[in-house]
């Protein structure tokens, strides 16, 4: 077959698989917090599944898509975006962070972003959240194509989608966190369906011929 198909998986922020996590960090619902703010443990609180928005200064969450489809059909490209914004204790329009993604355990890129936005509300957070704390992120798309992997659309690695072997294991792993080495380590807000200003979850696009 000629016709191009696609599978999209919405995976919701707070279904992480693994987390390391330093303070400033937490979580909230859309009704209110989850567990002690600034403390890593609340990234284990079972409550945590129905997280809307999460932050932490350093560390990284990663989750896992599933991959049945590819038992049957070959992938041709992905995509991935999410929303996303640096971490500040508050919001600081002066704070950048370098942000990666590890897809299937292969670095993707870096994402080099300004500053924790803030300043104006959300378009989507809940009336409870306090002005003064983060509004909303950028969102950002890393393709994973033929010919290589790109980040908003510019190249940032030669690593062609076979290379990450999406079919190998039983999931598709993507990791998003601070490298330990990072030249600007100013921490992550990842923004679910209801906060920031995108209704998207983190959000994985799988293209296929039939």
């Amino acid at each position: 077959g000629t016709k191009e198909h696609t599978e999209i998986i919405q995976m919701p922020i707070g279904s992480y698989v693994d987390c390391y996590v330093e303070p400033t960090c937490g979580m909230v619902s859309e009704k209110g917090p989850i567990g002690e703010e600034d403390e890593p443990r609340c990234f284990y609180h079972p409550d945590r599944s129905s997280a809307k928005l999460l932050w932490f200064g350093k560390g990284y969450v990663e989750y896992r898509f599933p991959n049945h489809l590819l038992k049957k059909v070959k992938e041709r490209r992905a995509e991935l975006s999410f929303e996303v914004c640096s971490e500040d204790h508050e919001y600081n329009l002066n704070w950048p962070s370098d942000v990666t993604v590890w897809f299937n355990g292969i670095d993707a890129g870096t994402f080099f972003c300004k500053c924790d936005y803030g300043g104006r509300r959300g378009a989507l957070n809940p009336e409870w959240w306090p002005d003064k704390n983060t509004q909303y992120g950028e969102l950002k798309t890393w393709s994973f194509t033929e010919s290589g992997t790109f980040l908003d659309g510019v190249r940032v690695s030669d690593t062609a989608i076979a290379a990450y072997g999406l079919a190998d294991q039983e999931y598709i792993s993507v990791r998003i966190g601070i490298k330990k080495d990072a030249l600007h380590p100013g921490g992550i807000n990842l923004f679910g369906n209801c906060f920031g200003d995108y209704p998207q979850d983190i959000k994985l696009t799988i293209f296929y011929m039939d």
